[in-house]
This record gives C-alpha cells, structure tokens and sequence, in this order.
C-alpha cells in the first residue's frame, strides 16, 4: 500500500496559523470596541484589511523561522559571519606543550617529483640547559668560572633539542630538507621565554631477540616471525598514526578533544598514542614475551632474551633493559636470532626473507598512518533567499477599493480618488512595518559580523503600490527622478528609525555577546576608558571591540606566543610581533598592531667643553624617522637638570607656528624659535635653499610635537638577550640575599621586559597606567616573571635602536657585531627607569589649590618648578 504523503494543518505556533491570528484579532477588536464596531462579517472591509494583515504576518513569520543558515546567507554571503567560526578555525591553539611541538613536527613532510613523500615518522624534545658562572664578588656572570672562592653555578632553563625519526627510506638531502622545515614550524610556533637549540635525527640503539618458539601445525614461519618482529618494533617504538574527521569521531571524542593542540595538514593524532610513542626508558622482557603471544600460531615460547645487538652473552638481568637517554630502540633482525619447534623439530627460518615480509609489512602500517587529511566540521550552506523583498498588501485588495493595480479610472470624481488615497497612506503603514521587520531579518549577517555597521535597525521603504508616487513624494515627480526620489526618503526614515545613542547602546551590546562567546569581557576596559576620557569618540570604542573580535584568532590562539626572530626581512614596521603582544594592545585599545618607531620626535640632551673648559649642556630636539635634528637651544646650561627644565619650556613655544621667524643669510634660509620677549630660544641647524623648503620643515616639525611618541610597547625576552661563549656581555644580577624579586642569580630564565613610553597619549594618565599594568601583568604566562617600565620618550627611542639591532643580529645580518649591539642593547634595558607625571611641591602659605600627591606616583618637584 503506498503511503499518502500530506502538508499537516497542525500548527505549533500561532504566528504560522492564518485561522487562529484571526479569531484573536477579532476577539481583540470586541475587546477594545465592541460598541462601536459590532459588524465583524466578512463584507466589512475592515475585517478584509485584517485578513490580509494575518496574511502578510503568516509570510514574515514562516521567513523568520527558516534555518539560520537561510538567514545568514539573504546577507549576500553563504559564509559564517566573523566571529562565527567552524571548530578547525577556533579550536586548535598554538603548541604549548612538548606533545603539541611533537604533533607540529611530525606533521611534516616533503613531496617528491614522482609525486611520493617522505616525512618525519616521529619527534621528541628533551630538555636542554645551558650553563654559567655567577662571580658573587664582581657581581655578574661569566661564561668561564671564576677565580674567586664566592662563586655559583647558573643553570639558564627554557631550551630544547629537538630529535627527528625519519622514513626509512629518506635520503641525506631529504633528511636536511626536512630538518630545515621543522626548524622554520618551531621558530614560527615559539612560546614566549622558549628556544630550540638542536634539531637532529634521533640515534637508534640496535637490539636483538633470541629466543625458542613453538609453533602450531599450521603457522607459516616465515609470516609468524615477520608479525613478531612487526609486534616487537611497534613496542619498541611506537608508530604514530594519524586519523580522519570520522574515525576520531567515531571512537567517542568530542570536538574540543579532536582538535587539541595545534592545527595539522595531515589529519588527527591521538593523546594516548603520541604518549605510548615517546621514547622508551627500559625494555621489559615481559612485555616482549606478550607481544610474541599476540601472534597467530606461536604456541609456547621459551629462553627468550633481548639486549643490545652489541652485547656479548647473556646478560645478567634479563627481566628488565635499560635504554639509553635520548636514544632510540630498534629491532635488529640480522643479529637476531629464533628457533622455531614444530612437533620437535627445529627450523631456523631465512632472515633475508624475513627481513623483505617484515619491511614489507611496516611499509603497509606506515601508509595507513599517512592516509588521512585534514578536515573540519561542516555546517549547512544556505540558499541565499531575498528575504527583504516584500510586496505591498494592497495588491491583494479586491478591484473595488481602487488601491490595486487597476487604480480607479479618470472618470471617477474627485472625492472617490481622494478617498482612495487616503487607504493607500493608512495601509501604507502597515506595509511598511512589514518592510522593516523583512528588511531587519535580512541584516542578520551584518548585526552578528564584527565588520562595522552604521545601524542596528534597518528600513526598506515601501513603494510597489499604486499611486505611491504621489503618496510618499507628496508631488507627481517623474519616472526617471523617482529612484533619487525614493532613496532621499529611504534616508530619511532610516534616520528615524534609531537615535545615534541608541545606535551605540544596541552596537555594544551585539559586540559585548559576541566577545561574551568566547568567554572573554571587554566591560572594564570600556568603563575605565570612558570614565577616563569621557571626550572620546563613541567611534572610538566601537573600533576597538571590532578590531579585537576581527583578531580573535590570532589574539587567542597565539597569546602565549613568541614573535619569530629568524625572519630577517620581517624585523621593523611588521606584524611579527608576539601573540602575548597583538593581544595586550587589542586588551588596551591600541590601533597599531605593528613593531615600528612610536617615537616620531625626541629630545637630546648633549653636552660640550666652554672657553674656561667647564662642562655645559644643550638641548635638540630630534626627528626620530629622519635622524634630522629640528631645534638645537641656544642657551648652554651649567645643570643638566636645568637644561632639561628649559627644554620642556622651549617645547611649548615650538608647537605655536607664531614663535617661529624664517630668515635669509647669504642665500640660505634659517629657522629660528623665539619666546614672547621676543629671544631667539632654539635654532634648526639645517640650512634651507628656499623660504618654502624651511615652512614645509617647520610644518613637519609641528606635526611631530604634536604627537611626539605614540602609544605602544615592547616586549623583550631575556633569554634572546644570552651571549655566545665568545661574548661576555651580561644582564646585571643581584646577590642581596635579602632581595625579594632578584634573589638568584639567573636573570634570564623564563623573564622578559616589558617597556612602554610613559608620555604617549593615554599613557601619561596614572589611573589608565595602572589599569593597563594590570591588563599587562594579568596576560603574562603565569610561568614567567615580567618586569614592567614606563620610560622617557628619549629613553624609549634609545631602546627602539638598540632592540631593532640586536634583532637584525638574531636574524643573521650583522653577524660580527654581537658584542656592540648586545652592549647598547643591555645598556638601554639598563636605563629604563620607570618616569611619572611631574608634581610640584607647595609651602604652607600658598593660597594655590592644592593638589593631591601620591608618593610612588608622581615626580616630585621643587618650588623653583612652580
């Protein structure tokens, strides 16, 4: 019997129900007015409008209730919204541990020209120290130990070696290939405070079996001692198998366990496998005994005994086999040794055949770990449907309103025509909150996407019906002016449809559950920054949670990353910063993500030898981008501190292009800065060739002072600072026993510094500079120890040279000037001094307003600064 196939009239919600939205909007209206209306038959036009409205709901609610993936796609992309990822885009994080730097090198391999691979079969860290003397007498380390009685070993932690197992039929070219490629994933994928020192091929330590095994009557002996080998190898040491999207999930794991640790191209590996794979301690001759058991046709086994192919005898513990550190087992059949007994007789089977089955057999095993690719999790593509499109109620009215396409002829009076237009402007109402509800829906794309928006609700003006020229436009305007027409009133209402607060208020929401998806909150750095800076652009804020969203991946997948310093043409102006780094500045809203100059302009204190040889002291002010030198004071200062003091002065004059006067000598055209006396206080050493050339500086030299650093940080790793054995340029150590924070005498291990200029911006701001020291402190690893300054502009600019050198010399392009870039470099981490904003002190009868000082927090002056 073939079964009937029928749409169902059940409904489970109202909304879809034409018969049941009727009956209770004719109950409301009885409700409400029941005695003024009491004619709710279906010749009243009244009741026709209402069937038509339940109509028209019926239609938005059946497209509101389509699938998601139907109503993310009307927004002209059939993709996910950013941040809506799949699991392969979100999930995986960067290698943290040694098994996820295990699964990175293993996923690697190299593609043949006949189209084959090799790759690497398995990997393993061990970890590696480097060691050091601290003199406790001289106060610092040495790469040779000292003569001195007060002496200690330092140990500098935080190293790896890395040891590679290769395909075995890998040639020595394939093999340097693929260690270079291992080399350039670790580099790429280094933890903040981490290294990799040696990356080798693992060395194999040969071991035979011998033994005496009695087989069943049927068993191959050939095959049986090929599978025994296999068994052996396999406990010996493991072969990672890597596995497709459905074998993982169908042995029980859930996605956030498939996709641990760091993304692959070569499929899934699992936990438990890559831990029995790492490389064995001992040999146990029980396990060994177990593994012949598992074969086929091996009926009892006696004397059997596996030891080093290099042993002589037999050994006097056989139970229990140590393996060297660091080194790998591997059976070795031609010193091998197995007699097999059927029905009493011997058989010693041929190890050239055996040898050809059981490599024959490991080739199979290693393909099936290879088979596998990389997949993810699909989700269900839409079909882009219009679902703004909406066509206007009043199409569906009978001829006799006059309001349909048919309109009303000329012939009819004027009262009639007016009558009927009044319906279109009533129902015109209607329509178009069905417009809008239509026109929201089909933004659902843009309202969960962390790309900018100007609105959160949306208008589509309704205009298909008759006479809706006259209507909406108030006059009969042309065909060919009715697109412009239509768009300028489409504005229009789209500005009344939201206020620009309640924009804001409706955005933020949407990018607070968006970021709140995550499990990540955003709420205390807004609140902080709006009660801080409660002048800044609503825009502002908007484009600092967008932006973090945008990040996301990078920002959190990366967060306990290290920037990659081989990459010698990716050293300034670049992306290629620290993950830890990309997400602090997206935490505290600083829009550039890139290791470049903050510093556009300093100031430079020199000194120089007067007439009666006494030590005096200038100022100039330096163009960081240029090296040009823009003002040098014309005032010598005996104090430095006084020097300093008038600089500071002297910067307020230069950012006012009135101070400045352009004057001609002998040609050239000179640049001077005057205080209100009128004195020339400061003067461009540069000689123009024209009146233009020197206007074009200064405005370049205004735009600088303006901005004279811009926010930003660096984030520096003790353990890139370690000299060679060659160089002995050290960071300072403390040998105060008493010292809290620097009582041992590594300061390299697992520590970094973290500098930002304390005159950029928002930086300047002692409530913001604690809240972003907290924002700092909180994102740090919570193995390392930072070390957090706030330093001058003109410190600042010294230590940007000296990190830029000592990276050009990490990346291999100043290789014989270790020694001076590591010195300036030590001599500038030296010199960050944590600077606060300046207070100035008051006696007692000043009738100043006095201003709260705390101690730790400000600069103290004296009353000369008043």
């Amino acid at each position: 019997m073939t079964e009937s196939i029928t749409i169902s009239n059940q409904y489970t919600d109202v909304a879809f129900d034409y018969k049941a939205l009727r009956e209770q909007a004719i109950g409301f209206i009885q409700e409400r007015s029941g005695t003024v209306w009491t004619d709710h038959n279906l010749h009243d036009p009244g009741i026709t409008m209402l069937e038509l409205l339940c109509y028209a709901i019926t239609d938005l609610s059946y497209r509101a209730a389509l699938p998601i993936a139907d109503i993310i796609a009307a927004g002209g992309e059939n993709e996910l919204p950013k941040p809506l990822y799949t699991a392969a885009n979100i999930l995986p994080a960067r290698p943290l541990s040694t098994a996820d730097y295990r699964r990175l090198c293993i996923d690697t391999s190299l593609t043949r020209d006949d189209g084959s691979k090799t790759s690497i079969k398995n990997a393993w860290l061990k970890k590696r120290t480097l060691p050091a003397f601290a003199d406790l007498i001289a106060k610092q380390l040495s790469h040779k130990k000292p003569t001195d009685t007060a002496i200690a070993d330092v140990v500098f932690k935080g190293f790896y070696d890395v040891l590679l197992e290769f395909d075995a039929d890998a040639k020595k070219v394939e093999k340097d290939q693929l260690i270079a490629l291992v080399k350039s994933k670790l580099q790429a994928n280094r933890n903040l405070c981490e290294d990799f020192i040696d990356i080798r091929q693992v060395e194999r330590m040969p071991y035979r079996l011998c033994a005496e095994i009695e087989l069943a009557e049927n068993a191959d002996p050939f095959e049986t001692l090929a599978a025994i080998y296999v068994n052996l190898q396999q406990y010996l040491s493991p072969l990672v198998k890597f596995y497709n999207l459905k074998q993982m999930t169908d042995s029980g794991l859930h996605a956030d366990q498939i996709f641990e640790g760091p993304q692959l191209l070569q499929g899934f590996l699992k936990t438990e496998e890559l831990k029995a794979s790492e490389l064995r301690r001992d040999i146990r001759l029980s396990d060994v005994i177990q593994q012949i058991f598992k074969v086929p046709g091996v009926q009892n086994a006696v004397d059997v005994v596996i030891q080093p192919a290099s042993a002589s005898g037999k050994p006097e513990e056989i139970w229990i086999q140590p393996v060297p550190d660091g080194r790998q087992p591997m059976l070795d059949i031609v010193s091998s040794r197995v007699v097999f007994y059927k029905n009493g007789v011997p058989f010693v089977p041929d190890k050239t055949k055996v040898q050809a089955l059981f490599l024959q057999k490991m080739a199979a095993l290693l393909a099936d770990a290879r088979r596998a690719t990389a997949e993810d999790f699909g989700y269900p593509k839409g079909e882009a449907m219009r679902l703004s499109d909406y066509a206007s109620i009043q199409h569906a009215f009978p001829k006799t309103y006059g309001i349909g396409h048919w309109g009303l002829n000329d012939t009819e009076p004027d009262n009639r025509k007016v009558k009927a237009l009044q319906l279109h402007g009533y129902l015109w109402l209607m329509d178009q909150l069905m417009g809008d509800y239509l026109a929201q829906l089909a933004q659902t794309n843009a309202l969960l996407s962390s790309n900018p928006i100007l609105h959160t609700l949306y208008t589509n003006l309704v205009h298909d019906f008759n006479q809706s020229k006259v209507v909406l436009t108030q006059l009969n305007v042309s065909d060919a002016n009715l697109p412009t027409a239509i768009a300028a009133l489409n504005a229009t209402l789209q500005s009344l449809a939201e206020t620009e607060k309640e924009f804001f208020g409706r955005r933020h929401n949407l990018l607070d559950h968006l970021i709140a998806r995550f499990a990540e909150n955003f709420s205390g750095y807004v609140h902080t920054h709006d009660a801080l800076f409660p002048a800044t652009s609503p825009y502002v804020l908007l484009a600092q949670k967008e932006a973090f969203l945008n990040d996301y991946v990078a920002i959190s997948r990366h967060r306990g990353g290290a920037h990659n310093y081989t990459l010698a043409d990716d050293i300034w102006d670049t992306l290629n910063i620290s993950g830890y780094e990309q997400r602090v500045r997206r935490l505290l809203g600083i829009a550039d993500n890139t290791r470049n100059n903050a510093v556009n302009i300093y100031t430079n204190l020199f000194s120089e030898t007067d007439g009666g040889g006494n030590t005096m002291f200038r100022f100039a002010y330096i163009l960081k981008n240029t090296n040009d030198t823009a003002l040098v004071s014309t005032t010598a200062f005996a104090i430095d501190e006084d020097c300093l003091g008038e600089a500071e002065i002297v910067e307020l004059l230069a950012m006012e292009t009135a101070n400045y006067t352009i004057s001609s000598t002998g040609g050239k055209f000179v640049l001077e800065l005057n205080d209100k006396t009128p004195a020339v206080v400061a003067r461009c050493p540069i000689l123009f060739d024209s009146e233009a050339a020197a206007n074009a500086f200064l405005d370049k030299v205004i735009a600088q002072l303006a901005l004279p650093v811009e926010e930003a940080l660096l984030v520096i790793e003790h353990l890139l600072l370690l000299p060679s054995e060659t160089v002995e340029a050290w960071l300072k150590i403390c040998v105060d026993g008493n010292c809290a924070d620097c009582g041992d005498y590594d300061p390299y291990s697992f520590r970094l510094s973290i500098v930002l200029p304390a005159d950029a911006g928002r930086f300047t701001n002692m409530d913001f500079r604690r809240f972003a020291e907290q924002i700092i402190r909180k994102e740090v690893p919570a193995h390392l120890l930072p070390k957090v300054c706030w330093i001058s502009t003109a410190a600042y600019s010294v230590l940007e040279d000296a990190w830029k050198g000592w990276l050009e010399f990490k990346a291999g392009l100043a290789p014989t000037l270790e020694k001076e870039r590591l010195a300036a470099l030590l001599a500038a981490l030296e010199n960050c001094k944590s600077v606060y904003p300046k207070a100035r002190l008051q006696d007692c009868s000043s009738t100043l307003q006095k201003q709260l000082l705390v101690l730790n927090q400000a600069s103290l002056g004296t009353l000369k600064n008043t």
